[in-house]
């Protein structure tokens, strides 16, 4: 056979997608053709194609060894190190490819990608944008495009992206996900219902589709929609141990006895890794504890804790330099903040994970002027400026003010305020005051067991609160909660209302009013009837956020005192008065 017809009958059956088939011509046509780089370049296509990108690696270098100037063969060779995850090697290799040919949209798109699998977000958007105007109806390039924007906190920008794209590629699943996603966190949930809708027409069977809407329907309380789902989801897919551990949490007495059944018998997996026996142990303790069965319920969040612990280590050092940091660089009592802030004010509510947080944007979102707009991310970039020891200065607060006005979702004219519940900003009431000089804060502070046990029967699977699941180690982010507010206090006196979750849970009335002094409002008694007013909720509160307002939690440490002992010695006596 000639060179010519051996090289068509291969590419004949690659391009036919019969892999196996056009892998064994090629492997035949490099013994046949020894020095033509097709060959092992279409060998290796067929091995990418098949999932084998490893084997592939060493056929495209024999492919470039061939013939250095084969683009094809090293922008291939890069893709495939993106995803093997050798990014800086296939961003090396990319680089190369594109200066031969810097009209190569492929290249620019997977360059775009190992940038942000390094975390260089900002060259990532760079290469996206670069790949976009290339190809500007490419579906993977356009969702890349709208997802550089998200991951550098451009999300209004990367909302009209996604927005824009779906008009091109309507039935995307991935972007249809991604727009939802940004839509939910902006607060416009009917539209991301109906795109998490569409996305299960289109896509019935497949579980990533069909997970995002359940917990959609859960944040926006329609529970049985969301069970009923579920209960879908686990037959479509009974390893689907996320969803056991889901259901487990709004389940009733009588619907959880059978799902405890299947989680022990899905537990004789031996084979089963370490996030999986996780999510099988929270939701037998979940069900344990629901049952009154404290003792079983202990035992089996204990190993829980354990497997997430040894996963998801927490970084005692880091934590602590950056706290350090925080607070030798805001050391004055003169922090005069922008005197020129945007409307509308905006009110953080900070604290401790499980300390009411929740609660109380619900409280100030029932006020008719008031925007609660759940947990922004400004936070993410401030922790990246004191990590790093980055300025912090007037260009940097303007530049945080305006990105966060940027990003606020479309409010009612006359909205006065919105309201950010991240917790963990607690950590920048300075820098923020800086950016925002008409902000207010208020501070949630609950006996630190109470939260303590909250947090070590919570599974908080986005990996950010990773000190949650060791007891010596929540005491250490404790004491520096502590440390970081008394200093708020001694060098912002007056700025801060501390709220104390027993007096909010005890007298909703006198302490909403306390709130609405506090950040300018009138009070209203739909702010004391806030289980009325629970709009979308998406974080570990949004089941107990819709019923009436109750003390059951307070106290409740004391059930579990021997267990929350190594806890309670690591606390600082001098932060934490009230524990001695």
């Amino acid at each position: 056979m000639t060179l010519f017809t051996d090289l068509q009958s291969t590419l004949n059956l690659a391009q036919q997608g019969r892999y196996k088939a056009a892998l064994k011509s090629a492997r035949a046509g490099m013994r046949r053709h020894k020095k033509h780089p097709a060959f092992p370049n279409i060998a290796a296509v067929c091995l990418c194609s098949m999932d084998k990108k490893r084997e592939a690696v060493p056929l495209y270098q024999k492919a470039l060894s061939l013939d250095p100037n084969f683009h094809d063969a090293r922008r291939n060779l890069g893709m495939a190190l993106v995803s093997l995850h050798q990014n800086e090697n296939a961003i090396k290799v990319l680089s190369k490819a594109i200066r031969n040919n810097p009209r190569d949209g492929q290249a620019w798109r997977h360059i775009a990608l190992a940038r942000r699998n390094l975390g260089d977000d900002r060259n990532a958007l760079a290469a996206a944008e670069k790949a976009l105007e290339i190809e500007p109806e490419n579906e993977d390039t356009l969702k890349l495009h709208a997802d550089a924007l998200e991951k550098i906190g451009h999300i209004s920008a990367a909302l009209e992206a996604c927005r824009s794209a779906l008009k091109i590629a309507p039935s995307n699943i991935n972007l249809l996900e991604l727009t939802a996603s940004l839509l939910s966190y902006q607060c416009i949930t009917d539209e991301a219902l109906s795109l998490r809708q569409k996305a299960a027409t289109l896509a019935p069977q497949d579980i990533e589709t069909l997970a995002p809407l359940a917990t959609q329907l859960l944040t926006m309380g329609q529970q049985a929609e969301a069970r009923s789902l579920c209960l879908g989801l686990l037959k479509l897919s009974p390893v689907s141990y996320s969803t056991m551990e889901e259901l487990s949490l709004f389940q009733t007495k009588e619907q959880n006895v059978e799902l405890r059944n299947t989680a022990l018998k899905a537990l004789d997996n031996s084979s089963l890794q370490a996030s999986n026996r996780a999510y099988l142990y929270f939701t037998l303790a979940h069900i344990d504890r629901q049952a009154g069965d404290v003792s079983s319920a202990e035992n089996y969040y204990v190993r829980a804790n354990r497997e997430v612990a040894k996963k998801t280590p927490y970084d005692a050092a880091r934590e602590t330099n950056v706290h350090k940091n925080i607070i030798s660089r805001y050391s004055g009592p003169d922090l005069v903040g922008n005197q020129d802030p945007p409307d509308p004010r905006p009110i953080y509510v900070v604290g401790l994970p499980r300390s009411g947080t929740t609660l109380t944007e619900t409280t100030l979102g029932a006020h008719p002027n008031v925007a609660p707009l759940g947990e922004r991310r400004l936070s993410k970039i401030l922790l990246s400026t004191f990590q790093d020891d980055l300025p912090f200065g007037a260009d940097e607060q303007k530049k945080l003010a305006e990105l966060q006005q940027e990003n606020l979702p479309p409010l009612p004219s006359d909205t006065f305020a919105y309201v950010d519940k991240m917790p963990e900003n607690h950590r920048y009431i300075g820098p923020l005051k800086s950016a925002f000089g008409n902000a207010r804060f208020i501070n949630l502070r609950r006996d630190p067991r109470d939260v303590a046990l909250s947090q070590w029967h919570s599974h908080f699977t986005s990996g950010s609160i990773t000190y949650s699941y060791d007891l010596k180690a929540i005491a250490h982010k404790f004491n520096l909660y502590a440390e970081i507010m008394a200093h708020w206090h001694k060098v912002m006196p007056g700025e801060i209302l501390d709220m104390p979750y027993e007096d909010l849970v005890s007298d909703i009335d006198t302490s909403t009013k306390k709130i609405a002094e506090h950040c300018g409002l009138d009070w209203t008694p739909s702010m004391a009837q806030p289980h009325k007013h629970a709009g979308q909720v998406r974080t570990m509160s949004l089941h107990q956020v819709r019923q009436p307002v109750h003390k059951k939690s307070v106290n409740k440490w004391i059930q579990h005192e021997e267990m929350l002992a190594p806890f309670v010695a690591e606390l600082d006596p001098g932060l934490w008065p009230e524990i001695r």
